[in-house]
């Protein structure tokens, strides 16, 4: 199976989990634990790292939707949907990922995911643009084969940290 496919599911990853504004050059780093065989387009070689650089443009956008629970309460002291117990489904309506309203800033990101009380849900939606996503069966389970330290991509220490 292509490699092409693990790495493009790693990329997708790495821009999904960094919160970033405006352009930025990232590179990704994963060294191999030992040497592996690949095929070069029908040419053997040898690899001991693969490195990706690739661009990220962000920007942000603001549109007001709706959620319609089964089960569930907007906790408006809190700013959280929860959920209540059992059997349970959401729709948001009114996303149109296309016609958001452009903003000027990043947007806090500091709290998503963070002190959720069980039942209670935190949603973020993205639109990846010139990054084609292989199929699950398409992608080979390279992170066996890759050094732990370089599957938690961090921003490198030279690049400027995210705005408040």
């Amino acid at each position: 199976m292509p490699v092409i496919n693990w790495l493009m599911n790693r990329i997708a990853l790495i821009v999904a989990g960094t919160p970033l504004g405006g352009y930025n050059d990232l590179i990704a780093t994963h060294r191999f634990l030992e040497t592996i065989e690949l095929d070069f387009a029908g040419i053997p070689g040898v690899a001991t790292r693969m490195d990706a650089r690739f661009p990220v443009d962000t920007g942000w956008l603001s549109q007001v939707v709706t959620l319609d629970a089964s089960l569930g309460m907007y906790d408006y002291i809190r700013g959280r949907v929860r959920m209540a117990p059992g059997e349970r489904h959401y729709t948001m309506n009114g996303v149109d990922i296309h016609n958001g309203k452009p903003i000027e800033f990043m947007p806090d990101r500091a709290e998503m995911g963070a002190g959720l009380l069980p039942g209670e849900i935190d949603i973020d939606l993205m639109l990846v643009n010139g990054l084609t996503m292989a199929p699950k069966e398409a992608i080979p389970p390279l992170d066996q084969l890759i050094d732990p330290a370089d599957m938690e991509w961090k921003l490198p220490p030279h690049h400027p940290a995210p705005a408040p």
